[in-house]
């Protein structure tokens, strides 16, 4: 705006006006679109005055070419300035590579072991990622399986990132169904992280669950076999321990043979197992019988304790049967004086 001197005028007139760049926003920008500013002299205007999304794309590929590339100071300067640009042109965080960058800020500061950071970009991702996907789709499952694995590195998070565990395998059984291939591993998955907070009986619901579905892969299956039996032997019954620990054992003998690691490991735990299982039959067993003796002198006891309240009623019931008697002999010598009279 000036006149064609350079000096202001006051008031504005129409030949002060040079030209007129208008911003055009445009919210696709996935593919090649742009911002092209309106002019009626030329075609280049003002670099200054638009936002070109192709330069915007660029620094969003470079963002996740240095988290891949573990560099993780750069990453994090990209993705912020990439989500800024976005946000200018689309006027919302709700867009794809928004939700993108919030990702790739969790995870960089996760890396780089800033928990605290890391929660609040991953919390972040998963409120954008339900506001624009929807709470059942696969992306909510990335972020609540993101915004788990960020909390339970992180002290006295363990908890709340088992929550967000339990959701994504809810919302992934509620899009892939009950037969779904990936639903074994996952129970797996959230019992051993029950496991770690100490809720015993939850992590054996769950990987009793995930024993019942299909894995497609032996090795799985005997972890799966293997960690159950921790839990019983946890919870004290050893021999349901050794009886999954002895299938495991099985499956590793004709897969893996004797000799292997795993194959050794299985069998010293199986061992271990068979004495406890052993040991604890001897101590039940034992229990049985000082039960056993318990319930026979209590039973005695009660016995003697019923005989003795019989005694002492049958005394009662002989003074009180005296104690009448005597009341009607009194009685009759009273009414023969009476009649003497």
């Amino acid at each position: 705006v000036g006149s064609a001197s350079g000096a202001p005028s006051y008031p504005i007139a129409q030949s002060d006006i040079l030209d007129i760049l208008p911003l055009v926003k445009n919210a696709a920008s996935l593919g090649p679109e742009t911002f092209v500013p309106a002019s009626s002299t030329n075609n280049t205007g003002s670099s200054s005055l638009h936002l070109l999304l192709p330069d915007t794309n660029q620094v969003f590929d470079l963002a996740r070419s240095k988290l891949h590339a573990k560099e993780y100071d750069h990453a994090i300067i990209c993705a912020n300035e990439a989500a800024n640009l976005f946000q200018r042109v689309t006027d919302t965080p709700l867009h794809p590579k928004i939700i993108s960058c919030m990702k790739i800020l969790a995870v960089a500061h996760a890396q780089r072991h800033e928990v605290d950071v890391a929660a609040e970009y991953a919390a972040k991702y998963l409120t954008f990622t339900v506001q624009y996907h929807g709470f059942d789709s696969s992306e909510a499952v990335d972020a609540h399986t993101t915004l788990s694995d960020i909390l339970q590195s992180g002290q006295g998070r363990y908890e709340r990132g088992s929550k967000h565990c339990r959701a994504s395998q809810f919302i992934n059984e509620f899009l892939g169904g009950r037969n779904n291939s990936g639903l074994g591993l996952g129970y797996f998955q959230l019992g051993t992280q029950y496991i770690q907070l100490g809720r015993l009986e939850d992590a054996l619901a769950c990987l009793k669950v995930s024993s019942d579905r299909w894995h497609g892969d032996f090795m799985i299956d005997c972890l799966v076999d293997r960690q159950t039996a921790h839990v019983y032997s946890e919870l004290k019954q050893c021999k349901e321990a050794f009886e999954l620990e002895k299938n495991a054992h099985k499956v590793y003998s004709m897969y893996l043979g004797e000799n292997h690691e795993t194959t050794k490991s299985c069998k010293n735990s199986l061992l271990m197992f068979m004495k406890l299982a052993v040991q604890q039959g001897k101590e039940k067993l034992n229990g049985d019988k000082h039960r056993i003796k318990e319930s026979r002198a209590a039973a005695i006891a009660d016995q003697i304790t019923a005989d003795e309240d019989a005694a002492e009623l049958s005394r009662e019931n002989g003074a009180g049967t005296t104690d009448n008697s005597t009341k009607t002999q009194k009685r009759k010598k009273r009414q023969s004086k009476k009649k003497k009279k």
